[in-house]
């Protein structure tokens, strides 16, 4: 009998321990994989006009025979900001299909709506603007303004939430954070200001690597535009932010520019020196659709859960929509902290010749413990009352 009884708990622990070992394993791989091969920052300064050299390609050179799949989204010249101008397009075609009042005014007509793109408050409290001498080409460091001196007015418009131009984010006139190391610092800033406009917003930030052709027809198809971080100047860096509204049966990504010349056409192809307007990274958008009709239902955008509540979609839970695998995936640090310290804590208590049933309760305990409580500073658990 105690023979057994000692078998079974040494089998138990070394079951456990395996657990923890491949926990630790999976979390590990998945926290290498799901990730860049390294973190990037990529701040995209003013571009306002086509570099020099430059060729736009409109619609009418597009191959011979080849159709165009295009949304309706409108045109916008660079305001403050190509980051600002390139999200107000994306969210401007959605106000006109749904009229969801995601900008202020007349989303036809960009001088209807330039305070969603950057407001008076905006210039007067960040960048004065190219001429002003903060920004000569000689300066190495944006002079401090108030998102670091303090006394800034509350965020209202586009330009804000992505920090543009902001010093306290290394930004000059006209620049604006893509991703900072791991953090989709643009995508998260459309999220935050659809949800101050009252619009839920759900997204992917995705680098080069990870879309294809195929990827943005796809949404093209489904009625989604987009937007893209694209080297301009034909030097291997992105440099600017574009909108992209549809694709041609030849290859071709058609872009809304946020130029004079408002459209261009140009295979898709990564960011090279020796070849412009490569594609560095871009954000897929989905816009929950204003009104629903079943009171409580719940529903899925992007990763994140909604919730029916007077007629609207309301965000019920951030991540909500993630399978268990996905969780562990995105728990990767956190699982690998606790498998560890359950082999660590379960194994010393079957090292004696006799374990009891109680040493190998104490040991399971605190090992339980120190799982939920690793899981719960990460804030993968919560506590409801």
């Amino acid at each position: 009998m105690v023979r057994h009884m000692l078998l079974s708990k040494r089998i138990i622990s070394i079951i456990l321990c395996v657990i923890g070992l491949v926990l630790l394993g999976y979390s590990t791989q998945l926290e290498v994989s799901g990730a860049p091969s390294e973190p990037r920052d990529v701040p995209l300064g003013p571009v306002p006009e086509p570099p020099p050299g430059f060729i736009v390609v409109p619609p009418s050179q597009l191959a011979v025979g080849a159709q165009q799949i295009t949304l309706d989204v409108p045109e916008y010249v660079w305001q403050d900001g190509c980051g600002p101008t390139a999200t107000a397009m994306l969210l401007g075609y959605y106000d006109k299909l749904y009229d969801m009042d995601l900008l202020e005014g007349d989303p036809n007509s960009q001088g209807s709506i330039t305070q969603s793109i950057s407001s008076q408050e905006h210039l007067d409290d960040y960048a004065k603007g190219p001429n002003d001498e903060y920004y000569d080409e000689h300066e190495p460091e944006p002079i401090p303004d108030k998102s670091e001196l303090g006394g800034a007015h509350s965020d209202n418009c586009i330009a804000d939430f992505e920090k543009t131009s902001w010093s306290s984010e290394d930004n000059k006139y006209g620049w604006t954070w893509f991703a900072q190391g791991s953090q989709p610092v643009l995508a998260q800033a459309i999220q935050d200001y659809a949800e101050y406009r009252g619009v839920g917003l759900a997204y992917q930030s995705l680098w080069f690597e990870d879309i294809t052709f195929n990827t943005l027809k796809t949404e093209i198809d489904e009625g989604r535009p987009f937007l893209a971080a694209v080297d301009s100047d034909e030097d291997g860096y992105s440099d600017h932010f574009v909108t992209g509204y549809g694709y041609s049966t030849d290859g071709k990504i058609g872009w809304k520019t946020t130029w004079p010349s408002p459209v261009h056409w140009e295979t898709f192809h990564e960011a090279d020196p020796n070849d412009d307007w490569g594609v560095v990274a871009v954000i897929l958008i989905e816009v929950v659709p204003p009104t629903c009709e079943s009171p409580g239902a719940f529903t899925c955008f992007g990763d994140d859960k909604y919730v029916c509540t007077e007629g609207h979609w309301k965000l019920y839970e951030k991540d909500g929509c993630l399978t268990f695998f996905e969780r562990i995936g995105a728990a990767a640090a956190p699982i690998t902290y606790a498998g560890l310290a359950g082999c660590l804590l379960i194994v010393p208590a079957f090292g004696t010749a006799k374990p009891t049933l109680r040493t190998f309760l104490i040991s399971c305990g605190i090992a339980l413990a120190v799982i939920i409580f690793v899981l719960f500073q990460y804030g993968y658990i919560t506590l409801a009352w």
